[in-house]
């Protein structure tokens, strides 16, 4: 290395840190201005491909597919779902089967141990009367006598109510058992029916995306025109809830995709409408969502027997009206 390359090269990287420190203000500066700009252009943008589908929708030769199928096989489908799950809801849950399960195993536990501290009571009886005081033998079987009488005592006491509870609880099972038995083939049914429910509004759903007609304005506010292509399968399996929902509660709103939020809560519809709500609609606004730099968290639920597999999305408040609120032009079939 020459002498003097270090120093002419330490001179090309001089620099002033204040001018450093104006580059980096400059820069923050313009970053908010710059991402509010890429904010309208979007929104500007969007509007212009709902200016440019509205017109095509009033064109004469546009055709718009109707996803709100109201023949006799979809609501004899629908009436098969909903008699399965409300036979199911009459049965009792896995929590409570569980429970009173337990209620039989703490009185048969309790009984248990009784049986032993009356043991231990007896042997150290028999030990007392075969030994002499001064014996170890007798000091020990006096102190196993000592603390096994109350322990006996506390056991036969408490077994009358434990008796009875278990009772009740081998009562109630039995009628489980017996309503399980007789709303067996009601539950199959609906399960049958809704796994075939949803399979033919996924490939109705499957049939509009491959053909060159129109989807209804509610599918693509909340879904967008076609489906992304990352968790495709997510967002078939949301557009198919959101049909399912439609032809069970005869949803006809041509803007909303739930129309307006069901009027009395803890219903089942409620809780659809509930959960449905919370989905993240996988359009336009997961696109501002990204745009915000917030993610989506997804978590997958299972429930074969009714055909089903859910997606669940995290969504923040100010999109869930995408998915359902009333709107002037709702119309719902009695």
């Amino acid at each position: 290395m020459r002498p003097g390359s270090v120093h002419a090269r330490g001179d090309r990287l001089s620099y002033d840190p204040s001018e450093l420190g104006e580059k980096v203000d400059s820069v923050e500066r313009d970053l908010p201005s710059g991402i509010d700009d890429g904010r309208r252009l979007l929104k500007q943008l969007a509007t212009r491909v709902e200016w440019l589908e509205r017109h095509v929708r009033k064109a004469p030769d546009t055709e718009t597919v109707d996803f709100d199928d109201d023949s006799a096989e979809t609501r004899r489908l629908v009436r098969a779902v909903e008699l399965g799950l409300n036979a199911e809801a009459s049965l009792l849950s896995v929590v409570r089967h569980q429970g009173l399960e337990a209620v039989i195993r703490r009185h048969q536990t309790a009984v248990q141990q009784r049986d032993t501290h009356c043991q231990a009571v007896l042997a150290a009886t028999e030990t007392l009367a075969a030994t002499l005081p001064q014996q170890k033998q007798h000091s020990q079987a006096a102190a196993a006598f000592k603390d096994a009488v109350p322990k006996a005592r506390q056991a036969i006491k408490s077994l009358p109510k434990l008796a009875a509870d278990a009772a009740k609880a081998r009562e109630e099972l039995a009628e489980d058992d017996a309503n399980r038995s007789e709303q067996g083939r009601v539950i199959e049914a609906g399960q049958k029916a809704a796994r075939r429910l949803r399979g033919q509004m996924r490939s109705r759903s499957s049939d509009a995306l491959n053909s060159q007609v129109m989807l209804p304005t509610w599918f693509i506010t909340v879904l967008g025109p076609l489906p992304p292509a990352k968790d495709t399968d997510g967002w078939m399996e949301t557009a198919t809830d959101v049909l399912v929902y439609r032809a069970t509660y005869q949803v006809a709103d041509p803007i909303v995709a739930l129309a307006s939020p069901p009027d009395r809560s803890g219903t089942r519809r409620a809780a659809r409408y509930e959960r449905l709500t919370r989905i993240a609609p996988l359009g336009p606004v997961a696109e501002r969502a990204a745009l915000r730099g917030e993610r989506w968290s997804t978590s997958w639920t299972s429930s074969s027997r009714w055909g089903r597999r859910r997606p669940r999305h995290g969504m923040c408040d100010e999109d869930r009206g995408q998915l359902g609120t009333s709107s002037p032009a709702r119309t719902e079939r009695a």
